[in-house]
């Protein structure tokens, strides 16, 4: 499962860091020529006493860093001259250790202080965390693998520094740069078909349509320390019509289905309910057609016939570092979708353990 809290990183400097905005002229600061440094790197709110928390970092995982001169963009592509690179030493080792993850330089793309630039008052540093470290400029429309969806989570982070605090510890704060969607839906299933139109096991894919899956950074402006710039998709290609080559259908990820389970509906009947929970990442955009063609539900009757549900956002939005949660259910009845919840979330808070309805089970 994905680790949705807002993430920290704690660099130790023995120097100084900074930042620097497009009103201050640049300034040579005398430095010694010291050793790249390493990262010690935390999770806002990791420090739990749960005993089965999966980490987040992994041994391997990159973050890249770039130090701006007036607000001037990074190059974080794979081999990019002038973004640093540092790699995640060690895994999570302990519940209670303040900043469990070490990020060292890697092969020897670290930087050091004397190369950096600063301004007569900051460093400013911009960085950037592509899971799988592989570079993308859009997100993957098939999200459906664990992979595939846990390598659509860029996170981003801006950061000033005061010279004046140059023996300091610099905390570099990492947000979630685009939207989750995350869906909880019960569908009633049942062994025969004369007990009902649906089989176990019968939602077979959720995918949001005609999405636009690139995006822009912001980095012309001036923003608060720690703080999220701008993400979203081009502002000219949220014109675009449906059936445009940019815009594909998003196949979201399964990552909890329960066993089917009886429960009371409004009438008093017994109903058999299969739960599942799906999630999306994509960029924030405005919804296509005021949201009425958002997301479909793939589902396979007892005849084997597949079926599509609609689902309608109506006064729901994507928002950059939210979540959009929505708790539905396919009535037994009247086979129509019903909205139980919906809400948006900051992602740091809005966890898929809001929604835990069991694990995976096996599926033929």
């Amino acid at each position: 499962m994905m680790n949705n809290k807002t993430q920290y990183i704690l660099i130790a400097l023995c120097s100084v860091l900074g930042a620097c905005s497009s009103e201050e002229v640049p300034v040579t600061i005398p430095q010694q020529d010291t050793e790249t440094m390493t990262f010690s790197v935390a999770m806002n709110g990791d420090n739990s006493d749960e005993v089965n928390v999966v980490p987040y970092f992994k041994k391997g995982d990159q973050i890249r860093l770039y130090n701006p001169v007036s607000y001037s963009t990074p190059d974080f592509t794979d081999y990019s001259p002038t973004a640093y690179i540092y790699e995640c030493d060690s895994a999570r080792t302990a519940l209670d250790e303040e900043y469990p993850y070490k990020f060292i330089p890697f092969n020897s793309k670290g930087f050091k202080w004397k190369n950096l630039n600063p301004t007569s008052i900051y460093y400013m540093f911009e960085a950037a965390y592509f899971p799988g470290n592989k570079y993308f400029n859009e997100v993957p429309s098939d999200q459906s693998t664990e992979e595939n969806f846990k390598n659509a989570d860029l996170l981003l982070t801006h950061h000033r520094q005061l010279i004046s605090e140059q023996d300091t510890t610099v905390k570099l704060k990492f947000h979630h740069a685009f939207a989750m969607v995350q869906v909880k839906v019960k569908l009633p299933v049942s062994e025969f078909p004369d007990q009902g139109m649906f089989p176990e096991n019968a939602l077979k894919g959720v995918y949001m349509r005609a999405m636009l899956r690139n995006y822009e950074v912001d980095y012309s402006g001036v923003i608060d320390n720690d703080a999220l710039r701008t993400v979203r998709v081009p502002k000219n290609d949220e014109a675009l019509p449906v059936n445009n080559p940019k815009r594909k259908n998003i196949q979201m990820y399964c990552s909890s289905r329960t066993a089917p389970t009886p429960e009371t509906d409004n009438t008093g009947k017994e109903v058999i309910y299969q739960g599942y929970i799906f999630q999306g990442i994509v960029p924030e955009q405005n919804f296509l057609n005021e949201g009425n063609d958002f997301l479909y539900f793939q589902v396979k009757r007892h005849d084997a016939e597949e079926v599509l549900y609609k689902f309608k956002t109506e006064t729901l939005t994507l928002k950059s570092s939210h979540i959009l949660n929505l708790t539905l259910s396919i009535d037994s009845n009247t086979l129509e979708i019903i909205v139980l919840t919906a809400e948006v979330k900051p992602w740091n808070t809005a966890t898929v353990d809001d929604m835990e309805i069991g694990p995976v089970t096996p599926t033929n």
